[in-house]
């Protein structure tokens, strides 16, 4: 019987998200983090505002869903790691969505660090029923498993 060719295969830089959200957007936050998305906490929510890399990388894109349009004021997602403000941003003025993305390598992030969401809402923002779900796109460098 022939022997079977066989290849090992390795996804070198995968692209990856990190999911987090917002129950009924408020107006006029302040750089407030958003939490993990976790539907079985005891709480209803999972008071969790990041999570660990687990390998070095570089974030890449952000996007957002709104459950419902708003019509006034501005929404800004800031992207962090380790707390801090990255630089990364994304603002809604209207509608109920919204993306942006950067060139690899103009983020970047270490094994360990851990990646958020910080929101802030003008006073004059509507959208205050609306549920927000921010995801974080990240490529992580030379990660094999």
């Amino acid at each position: 019987m022939p022997g079977i060719l066989q290849e090992q295969i390795a996804v070198m830089s995968p692209l990856v998200t990190a999911r987090f959200a917002r129950h009924t957007v408020a107006a006029s936050l302040s750089a407030s983090a958003l939490t993990v998305i976790d539907t079985n906490a005891t709480s209803g929510a999972l008071n969790v505002t990041g999570e660990v890399m687990p390998f070095a990388g570089a974030i890449v894109g952000v996007g957002a869903a709104l459950s419902a349009a708003a019509s006034a004021g501005t929404l800004t997602l800031d992207v962090t790691i380790n707390g801090t403000v990255t630089g990364f941003q994304l603002v809604i003025t209207t509608g109920a969505s919204g993306s942006t993305i950067k060139e690899y390598g103009q983020v970047r992030f270490n094994a360990g660090d851990t990646i958020g969401v910080k929101i802030t809402t003008s006073g004059s923002w509507n959208g205050t029923t609306a549920d927000l779900l921010a995801t974080v796109y990240v490529i992580f460098d030379q990660a094999i498993f």
